[in-house]
């Protein structure tokens, strides 16, 4: 257990965003393992300029009066408690987890960590990384995994070890009820939006935006899942449900610097010459996914570790 108590940045609990949920998870993993954490409400902040001043704005309002209409929601599932009192007036003790999307440090901590669940320079709207970030000196990062470029930032330091922490639907994710004859597929773009479609679109189906019980009912139903989004949970979901999970390869990136460690790419084709090789590692893949909320509880354990060492040094 570590000597600090940590806010997590986050927006409001959301099952059809993978950040969110792992930023959440993340909370219920600390309390469980005996820890103090809660969560705060993210407010995304921005950087202004003559250029993008008006939508900026415009964006800005339109947020916060949407905020104060949806109530702030938590997976009841988890042990997830939101902070009770203003993060201005906390101890040293205490350290901030934003995720990498956070612009600067806006509650002012003493102590930041920063959770890269991304590259800080992708661009969500264009999938380039092509997007402004601003962090500090004297921060420690945490990158969610190999599969994203490695990140240095002036006077901070990046953790050699990788913060892994999942969360899987896997009461809607299985095989039971699975259609006996498979048909079509289904397809996401999401962040894998720059790139062309490439696989045939007669009998797909668009899997973005649709809550997980139209996915997973889907996911029984079709013989290939494609993914343009290179990094999505829903390419393993895919192969819980029996289908054949094939991601669209990014440009000039191949399956080694895709994903370095082989473990990730179990039941996974990436591109189409790599069908066989998912079809024969798909059931070591669901082994893998059915043993990770000790691998969440091991990864958090080594997380405490290095806080610890690093604020307190």
């Amino acid at each position: 257990m570590s000597k600090h108590k940590f806010i997590i940045v986050t927006p409001s609990y959301s099952s059809n965003s993978g950040g969110v949920i792992v930023l959440h998870k993340l909370c219920d993993v600390i309390n469980s393992l005996g820890g103090e954490a809660y969560v705060y409400p993210y407010e995304e902040n921005y950087q202004l300029n003559n250029l993008n001043f008006i939508k900026v704005i415009s964006k800005f309002l339109l947020r916060r009066f949407t905020y104060y209409l949806r109530p702030f929601k938590m997976n009841p599932k988890f042990k997830t408690k939101r902070l009770p009192i203003s993060p201005y007036q906390l101890s040293p003790e205490w350290i901030t987890i934003y995720p990498e999307t956070v612009f600067g440090n806006p509650l002012n901590s003493k102590k930041v960590v920063r959770w890269l669940l991304n590259n800080p320079s992708h661009n969500f709207e264009t999938g380039e990384n092509n997007k402004a970030f601003f962090y500090g000196p004297g921060e420690l990062y945490f990158r969610i995994g190999p599969w994203f470029d490695e990140f240095y930032y002036p006077q901070s330091k990046t953790s050699a070890s990788y913060l892994q922490v999942f969360d899987y639907p896997l009461d809607l994710y299985n095989e039971k009820d699975v259609s006996p004859i498979r048909f079509g597929s289904a397809y996401l773009v999401r962040k894998g939006v720059a790139k062309k479609i490439v696989h045939d679109l007669n009998d797909s189906i668009c899997i973005d935006g649709m809550k997980h019980s139209q996915i997973a009912k889907i996911f029984k139903s079709v013989q290939y899942f494609y993914s343009y989004d290179s990094i999505s949970t829903f390419s393993q979901l895919a192969v819980l449900c029996g289908a054949i999970s094939v991601v669209i390869p990014d440009e000039n990136k191949s399956a080694d610097v895709w994903m370095p460690n082989q473990q990730d790419r179990l039941g996974i084709a990436y591109g189409f010459d790599d069908i066989d090789f998912a079809i024969s590692t798909s059931h070591k893949l669901k082994e893998y996914i059915n043993s990770y909320e000790t691998r969440n509880k091991s990864s958090v354990i080594n997380f405490f570790k290095e806080v610890d060492e690093f604020f307190d040094n």
